[in-house]
Formats: C-alpha cells, structure tokens, sequence
C-alpha cells in the first residue's frame, strides 16, 4: 500500500468564521488558510471582506507574518473596495516563505482577526541535532541497568473487564530503579489478548502527561479483535499516579539537572520494558509488534522505537513531546517556564540545562528509530508545536516516514487517527 502525507490529511471540523466588529466592513478567515504546504506550492492567505452597509465602502487589509519564535517575517498591505451589501476577496500570494512554521495576523481597517499559524515545506527545518559524546554510553549503560532487574510479571484477570474473546488482565512488574543501587520500581499497565490459541500482532500505547485526573485505558476487548493491547502507566503516572502512589511530583521538574537521577531516564526505561513484557508472551507475534501514543507517549513511542533493540517494527507518535528544547523553549512557555525555574534553583548556566536535556531529546534519539514511522501533528498546537515534532521527525534514519497535518487542531487528534495509525500498521506487517 503506497501512501503519502496528502492520503493521510484528515478532515478538520468546520470552525465559525473569524468576524470583525466593524458595523459596515467585516473580515472572515476562511479555515482553508489553515494550512501547511508543501514544497514547489505557493502559499496563500485569502481574506473575505464583506460590506454590510449600504453604500460602497473600502478598507486596508493587512497580512502580518511572525516566525513560530515570534519574529517578523513579512508585513503586507492591500487596499479592498467593497460594492454596497457586497464582498470582495483579498489574496495575499507573495510570501516568500522560508520552511517553517508561521503565525498569520490579519487586521481588516481597525479590527484585528484571530491569529492563525501556517506552516511551509515542513521536511525542510533543519534542527541539528546536539548529542553529548557519551550520549550512546549514557544509553546503552541504562539499558545494561535494565537488563539486571528481574521484572516478576504479575497478572492479575479482571472478570469485569475480560470476555469470551479476550482475556484483560492487570499487569505489574519490575523496572530500573530510580538511581543505581536502589529497590526497583513496580509499574503497571492493563493487557489483553484473545483468547483463542495462536500468534497475534500487538499494539503497545503509552500514555500522555498525567494531571492526577487522566483517562486510564484498560483496553475494551471488543476493540481490535485479533490483536494484543497493552497500556502502560510510567512510574508515577496513571495507575501509579493514584492513593498518593506519585512520589515524584512534577515528573519533568524530578531530578532536573542529573541525567543519572532524571525521571525520564528512568521512565524511558519503564517504556523498553513494556517491550519486554509484551514479546515475552506465547501468543505475541514479535514480527508485528508496534507502538502508539499522544504528547508524552508520542516521546515515549519514540524512544520505544529508539531503545527497544529493534522489536518495535512500526510506530504511530503523535503531538509528540520532548523535543528540540533550545527552539521549544522559545516557541511556547511550557515547559519552558519549569526548566528556567529549576534553572535558577540549581544555578545552572544555559550551556549545562541544554547539555542535561539534550540527553532525554526525541531529536537526540530520532536517529535510532529505523523502523516505519507515521506521525501527526496538530497545526495550531500551543503545548508541542508542529516545529518540534518535525525537529525529530525529519531526523528518523527510515526510508518510511509519513506525516499528516491536522489543520485546524490544537494539541489534540481527531477521532480518524486511530483508524490512520491502525490501517498503517496493516500496510506495513510482514506477509
């Protein structure tokens, strides 16, 4: 199966149209501006303004144009004449843009638009990256701690949960601890898998940053009949993130500054042996074992590709976080605003807090991931901007890479992604 970005561009939901309060002359941006193109297209912002008065009416309309970074990047101005209880279109179609993404502001006469981002030839952005020389040693030295912990599968059968055609299990096992010499960390997760005999592909999702309130998915055995399903909760998060069990805190604030104490050391860790768990049982077929999931999963789906020793053979990251701070950092302020507090409480120049975060970047680990890879990225996404997400994307060492653009979304996906990621992990598995 052949796919390209363009097949896998989702419907956006309609949004109201953009209004201006002025009482004769209005402007409306149209959601069809909401757009990222390709290279060789021309980018184009069309602005409709409408006369509500009942005589000829004109206005200036202006186009001006803020790197992802807030700087300028091109001011345009066109004058409209607008025939009484009529409308004209104002196309603005010289933008000259640079890959990148783009904040649009648009002010029709006096009233301002609501600002919109753009973005143009994504694949392009270059965001080198900026590995430590013990960066693989510091991994491969994690992943040696790793292989000391017995992980003690327990699984405990949720009647409730399970049915005729799967069995739902709560699943706890033992990773790395949270510094050497420590007790190992019990973490949790829910698996499903069919209950006939045979060998299944499984999907293994990991989960978004946890407010103490977040959704825990224990799988719905109705869903994906013929595959295994396991959801894993990091340590600290999600099933351990209940009864005063989170002893962590912030996770991205925990240990800030040690890269050998660091939650995400630690946790990415948690995520490789969600690995070993799921191709430890009878019934995985360990040619088809792949990985999903959202903001901080989309950072975990990646690392699961990048340190999981080349058992994931497919991954879906989506809104993905953890990734380029030196450029997040300046796109939006969080977590930006963690890091320079826990900056300032540690005393730590700018050179050693981009030196310590460099080692827990998805860009950093991008060029490990080596298998498929389908990503998504919300275009109007205030918490992991679209920048970030290709930082990583574009430095994935695989042939298959795909993306799709969600236009109008913030930091969500629509209900199609699930299908998308599942009919790509169909065209991908092994005959």
């Amino acid at each position: 199966m052949n796919l390209n970005p363009r097949q896998f561009l989702i419907p956006a939901l309609l949004l109201p149209a953009l209004l201006s309060s002025s009482a004769a002359v209005e402007g409306r941006i149209d959601k069809t501006n909401f757009r990222c193109w390709e290279k060789g297209e021309t980018p184009a912002i069309t602005v409709n303004v409408v006369n509500r008065d009942a005589t000829p009416a004109d206005a200036t309309v202006t186009l001006s144009l803020l790197t992802d970074t807030k700087l300028p990047a091109g001011d345009f101005s066109k004058k409209a004449v607008i025939a009484a209880g009529d409308s004209t279109e104002v196309v603005f179609d010289d933008l000259s843009l640079a890959p990148g993404f783009y904040q649009a502001q648009v002010k029709v006469g006096e009233t301002d638009l609501k600002p919109f981002n753009i973005g143009y030839d994504p694949t392009s952005i270059v965001s080198p990256t900026d590995r430590q020389p013990d960066f693989e040693t510091f991994w491969k030295q994690a992943l040696d701690e790793l292989a000391t912990v017995a992980p003690e599968y327990k699984l405990t059968r949720d009647p409730y949960r399970s049915s005729a055609n799967k069995n739902v299990y709560l699943v706890e096992m033992k990773s790395l601890p949270d510094s050497t010499g420590g007790e190992p960390v019990v973490i949790r997760g829910f698996y499903s898998e069919p209950t006939a005999p045979g060998k299944y592909p499984a999907l293994i999702t990991y989960q978004g940053y946890d407010g103490g309130t977040s959704q825990i998915y224990y799988g719905n055995p109705d869903d994906k009949p013929g595959w295994i399903e396991f959801f894993l909760s990091t340590r600290g998060q999600l099933l351990d993130n209940r009864d005063g069990k989170n002893r962590y805190g912030d996770w991205f604030a925990w240990n800030f500054g040690d890269k050998d104490k660091y939650y995400y050391r630690a946790a990415f860790m948690d995520v490789v042996r969600a690995i070993d768990f799921v191709t430890s049982r009878e019934k995985t077929d360990t040619t088809r074992v792949y990985s999903q999931g959202q903001s901080q999963g989309g950072a975990f789906t990646v690392a699961s590709a990048a340190l999981g020793g080349g058992r994931i053979k497919g991954i879906a990251p989506a809104i993905t976080f953890l990734g380029d701070y030196p450029d997040y950092f300046r796109i939006v302020h969080w977590p930006g605003e963690v890091a320079l507090r826990c900056q300032k409480e540690k005393g730590l120049s700018d050179e050693e807090m981009y030196r310590f975060l460099s080692y827990f970047d998805t860009k950093n680990l991008a060029p490990w991931v080596k298998c498929p890879v389908l990503a998504t990225f919300g275009l109007q996404d205030p918490v992991c901007p679209p920048h970030t997400n290709f930082a990583s994307f574009n430095l994935f060492d695989t042939p298959d890479k795909r993306y799709v653009i969600m236009p109008e979304n913030g930091h969500w996906v629509t209900p199609d992604w699930y299908g998308a990621f599942m009919d790509f992990f169909y065209s991908i598995m092994p005959e």
